[in-house]
């Protein structure tokens, strides 16, 4: 009798279980965005420049000026002489002179040279590179010595915009050899992408915001051989996004207080990217949709994509291969109103299928 009572039990517990996982199961479905939605979402986000067939574009990106790598630009010496001087000897990290790793692989790391204490009163300095400049990494951080302040005592930054960003565009080209040419210039001389770094105090304290430094943003952009022109919109796509962020900030002297070059990968061409190979609209909107899905990112509150270029590294340089970054803002259930749930991400998704791109050039 003990042991019928168990099994009743089991049984029924293993009933309700079922159940549960019917209705955890249908409410999931209930929950999961449709495929339809997203099509026309993506259908939607997706430029008018692609179109049925995209070799012309892919071809037009292939073609896309590159500048001189950072392997070959960039020089310690002219960077030494820009940051801390060149008649200063910083000290170098322990492992600078270790470029490979013990399986001889190019090291990924960075060497770091500096002059005072980090966590010291002093003034401090700092400029790490990638050992293996493929990569494209490099940062600069200049702090000054450390004094008390009173709020009256703050010098406020009285640069205008245009010019902060001209100052930020020479230090990286001059002493850091950025290769300007990968810098789009902006369309108009006034809007730059220039932000203020802004210390604000209690209404107390009856001391206005003061502007302590300018922050100038770049995103690496190369130039095309000639426009492309949108047959549908006549729009001419001039400039195409390329691996690679560098931002600056100068201090009310002008003085750079910090550089960071970032991802600025050794870009190659491959002889085996061939556009004839483009994917056509319809094969783009079907794969970003159902990557969306299946990957978790279907609670899609909006998307924006855009043209640009990707790469595949290989440890000391990137091969260019033209895609499309989808910019996605997550949000609620279909049935609710759109809302962000979650941080927004990128994912790339090439122009090209698939093929044995080994073979740079």
């Amino acid at each position: 009798m003990f042991s019928r009572s168990i099994m009743h039990k089991a049984v029924l517990a293993a009933l309700i279980a079922a159940g549960a996982s019917g209705a955890a199961h249908a409410q999931k479905q209930e929950e999961e965005p449709s495929l339809d939605r997203l099509l026309g979402l993506v259908g939607a986000a997706l430029p008018p420049v692609i179109g049925d067939s995209n070799s012309g574009l892919v071809e037009a990106l292939l073609s896309a000026d590159l500048g001189t790598p950072l392997s070959k630009s960039f020089n310690f010496n002219t960077a030494r002489g820009g940051t801390f001087g060149a008649r200063i000897t910083p000290a170098f990290g322990p492992d600078c002179q270790r470029t490979g790793t013990p399986t001889g692989d190019p090291d990924q790391g960075e060497c770091t040279a500096t002059t005072g204490q980090e966590g010291g009163g002093e003034a401090f300095k700092s400029l790490s590179f990638s050992k293996n400049l493929g990569v494209g990494n490099i940062r600069y951080l200049s702090r000054p010595r450390v004094v008390d302040l009173k709020p009256g005592d703050l010098k406020p930054v009285k640069m205008s915009n245009p010019d902060a960003y001209g100052k930020a565009v020479e230090f990286l080209g001059k002493y850091l050899g950025l290769p300007t040419n990968e810098i789009p210039t902006p369309p108009n001389g006034e809007l730059v992408p220039v932000k203020d770094l802004t210390i604000g105090f209690d209404k107390g304290a009856g001391q206005a915001p003061v502007v302590v430094q300018k922050v100038v943003y770049l995103r690496r952009g190369l130039k095309l051989k000639s426009p492309f022109v949108d047959p549908q919109t006549k729009r001419e796509l001039t400039y195409v996004p390329a691996p690679g962020l560098a931002r600056v900030a100068m201090d009310a002297d002008g003085q750079v207080t910090q550089a960071v070059i970032s991802n600025w990968q050794e870009l190659r061409r491959s002889d085996q990217v061939d556009p004839r190979n483009a994917k056509t609209r319809d094969q783009l909107v079907q794969e970003i949709a159902r990557n969306l899905l299946a990957e978790g990112g279907g609670n899609v509150a909006s998307l924006k994509i855009l043209i640009g270029m990707s790469s595949e590294f290989r440890g000391t340089y990137g091969l260019l291969l033209p895609a499309v970054q989808v910019y996605v803002s997550p949000g609620g259930r279909d049935t609710e109103p759109p809302g962000a749930t979650t941080a927004g991400y990128v994912r790339e998704f090439a122009l090209v299928d698939a093929a044995d791109r080994t073979n740079p050039r």
